[in-house]
Parts: structure tokens; C-alpha cells; sequence
């Protein structure tokens, strides 16, 4: 478990208070715009650099972002360190953020109530007990149209990392061709995917680089499997070859089955204000708005 959020402090202060053994993580795009702000001179090429960065999964690659960085404007570095980068760079997490590295569930929240919050608190709850009660109606009726077995997100994250793995194999064969070498796509497979034993594989990408894949323990050396839970091009490379089935190697939150769970419980209606019981006592107390 952790948090993501903006760098406010009062949010700092209040998650430390309640929540003392959590991991307090930084939210990318509110990130981006304290740099934007403060370094405005670069920020067109501090853009693509910083969200690649970010999203890195090992170290040695974030070490070299952070070098194409500390070229175009030293200053960015000492400001993201000052940070610490376990707060907002996958590859030096304390926890896994698998892909979450914003706070966009609660911004969507904030943008949905923006306009209510000005109402009276008896309206202003009726307007949040509405609205949560049609997103978890929606959300449970969207799940329950879904026919496969991941939700669609993921589905479509597995036939990207799919399309990738070709590509790999695609950029071998080229390697190959180039290099004179006749050889057949069985051959070629075998090249790109060498089995060490019935659960480890070693994947050799396009630049000749050797990815070790542990199907029984679903990790890869890139980390990207490990990290979010689902097949990275390596591994559908060797789920690819040894025709394994792709879903088993997901985590089991990503499955519909999961999903539905979610919306189990749920979020009773508002009744007319009146049918409300409301005791002497109570309603004789008058609530005066905040200062």
C-alpha cells in the first residue's frame, strides 16, 4: 500500500499522521509542473527525458536519463534528488507502483465535485452519495460486458508487450539477414529464446542484450514483469515459444473475476428528505457554516 499525491504539505503532515507506515509517493504530473515552473527555459526538453525517466524500471537506465538531464540544465538533478527519487522513479521505489504514478482518481474526483462543493452540506452529500452510487453502477455494469478474462485495460497492455516481443524477433531476423545468414523462423525463435530449464529462459533482444526470464516466479532482468504484474516483452516472447498461456502469468487483480468483486457492496440510495428521522435533540442544534 501507498500514497500518491501532490507535494503539499498539509497532505504530507496528515498521511504521516494516519498513516505512519505508508509510503508517501509523488505524483509525476504535479512533478512535472513544479519543474515546468521553475525551470521554463528548458522544459521542452526536459519533458519527454523526465516522464521516460520516471517510468524506468532499472537503474543504469535512469542513470543515463539523469545524465541527458544534468546536460541540458544541472540544476533539474540537485532539485529531483533534494526530492528523493524513491517518491517518484519506479526503478528506486521502496514499494511497487506497478503503473500507477499519478493521482488521477483523485483529481477525477475533485473535478467531478467542483461545482458542488458550494452547496448547502445537505445537498452537497446527496450530490456525493449520487454520484458514487452511478460510478459504482457504471463500473459494475461495464465489468460485468467484459468477456474476456483480464479487464480491457490489461488486455490491450498484453498486446502491446505481444507486438513488441515480434518486433524483437522481427529486428533478429533482420540481424540475421543482413549478416548473410539463411536460416528459418524455428531457427530464429530458438535464437531469440534459449531455455535454461522448464521455467528459465534467457531472451536476447534486438541490441543483443541477454533478458533472463523466471516463469515460475514471474520476473524478468528488465523488472518490468515483476514490477507490473504482467508479461513483459520478454516474457510473451517465451510464453510465445513454449505456447504457454498468457493470463495465468497476470496478477490475479487484473482479472474480471476481481474487478466485479469491487463493486459488490453497495451504495444505498439517498431516501427523500422527508421520510428522514431525525431526533429532538438533533434538530434543535443549529449547524452554522464554516468560517
Amino acid at each position: 500500500m501507498y500514497i500518491v499525491s501532490d507535494r503539499h504539505n498539509s497532505i504530507l503532515k496528515a498521511a504521516a499522521l494516519v498513516y505512519p507506515n505508508v509510503a508517501h509517493c509523488i505524483c509525476i504530473y504535479h512533478l512535472w509542473n513544479n519543474i515546468k515552473g521553475r525551470f521554463k527555459k528548458n522544459q521542452k526538453q526536459l519533458k519527454g527525458i523526465f516522464f521516460t525517466m520516471a517510468r524506468t524500471y532499472i537503474k543504469a537506465d535512469f542513470d543515463r536519463l539523469m545524465k541527458d538531464i544534468n546536460k541540458i540544465d544541472n540544476r533539474v538533478k540537485e532539485y529531483l534528488f533534494d526530492i528523493g527519487y524513491e517518491k517518484w522513479s519506479i526503478a528506486h521505489a521502496h514499494v511497487y507502483r506497478s503503473m500507477l504514478m499519478t493521482s488521477n482518481i483523485a483529481e477525477s474526483l475533485n473535478s467531478a465535485n467542483r461545482d458542488a462543493r458550494d452547496l448547502p452540506i445537505k445537498k452537497f452529500l446527496k450530490f456525493m452519495t449520487d454520484l458514487v452510487m452511478r460510478w459504482n453502477n457504471e463500473g459494475r455494469q461495464h465489468s460485468k460486458a467484459i468477456f474476456t478474462e483480464l479487464e480491457n485495460k490489461y488486455n490491450i497492455i498484453l498486446r502491446e508487450n505481444h507486438i513488441l516481443s515480434d518486433l524483437l524477433l522481427i529486428s533478429t531476423l533482420k540481424t540475421l539477414v543482413y549478416s548473410n545468414v539463411h536460416t528459418i523462423y524455428k531457427y530464429i525463435c530458438t535464437l531469440l529464446v534459449m531455455g535454461s530449464t522448464h521455467y528459465s529462459y534467457v531472451v536476447i533482444d534486438e541490441t543483443g542484450k541477454r533478458n533472463i526470464v523466471c516463469m515460475r516466479e514471474k520476473k524478468c532482468s528488465c523488472l518490468q514483469f515483476q514490477v507490473d504484474d504482467i508479461p513483459c516483452p520478454h516474457a510473451m516472447a517465451v510464453l510465445t515459444y513454449m505456447h504457454m498461456d498468457l493470463q495465468s502469468y497476470c496478477v490475479l487483480y487484473y482479472t474480471i473475476e476481481n474487478f466485479l468483486k469491487v463493486y459488490e457492496l453497495p451504495v444505498i440510495p439517498f431516501p427523500d428528505e422527508t421520510v428522514w428521522y431525525i431526533p429532538a435533540d438533533m434538530s434543535a442544534n443549529i449547524v452554522l457554516p464554516p468560517i
